[in-house]
């Protein structure tokens, strides 16, 4: 009897430490994941911040020319000197461009020209420049859309 005795608490000894054993593992992967989880999203932070970066370096820019550009332009022009006639001209020629466009038919969005120009195998730089965006803008769209459906 005492045999059998040893012999059972042998045995539920082992089962012991093998769900021991594997608990500490389920345990393990769970910490793992989530220092796998914490590390994309500070990934994802990261590209972001970047991006705001590049986009603030961008607006900064682009102010910076605007502003060279309004003082250059107040400099130049003379409001004296406008020709009536031009203006006239420049209003013919717009109305007719907008005589031309059906009045129902909508746009498709910038997200979507930028997605099909992409696939056709232009570039960032060429979408950029073709749509009048920034750089930074379009890739991140692209790159966005990328992550989304991959």
């Amino acid at each position: 009897m005492n045999s059998f005795l040893m012999l059972l608490s042998l045995l539920l000894h082992g089962v012991s430490f093998v769900v021991i054993f594997k608990l500490y593992q389920k345990v393990q992967n769970i910490n793992s994941s989530d220092a796998y989880f914490e590390q994309k999203v500070k990934e994802t932070e990261d590209m972001l911040n970047s991006y705001l970066l590049e986009i603030k370096d961008e607006n900064e820019k682009f102010i910076h020319k605007v502003s060279k550009l309004e003082t250059s332009d107040t400099d130049t022009f003379n409001h004296d000197k406008v020709d009536s006639k031009t203006n006239d001209d420049y209003k013919k020629i717009n109305q007719e461009d907008q005589d031309d466009v059906p009045v129902n038919m909508e746009q498709p969005s910038d997200e979507a020209q930028i997605l099909y120009l992409f696939d056709q195998g232009y570039t960032i730089e060429e979408i950029a420049k073709k749509l009048n965006k920034g750089n930074t803008e379009v890739d991140l769209i692209v790159k966005f859309n990328q992550k989304i459906h991959y």
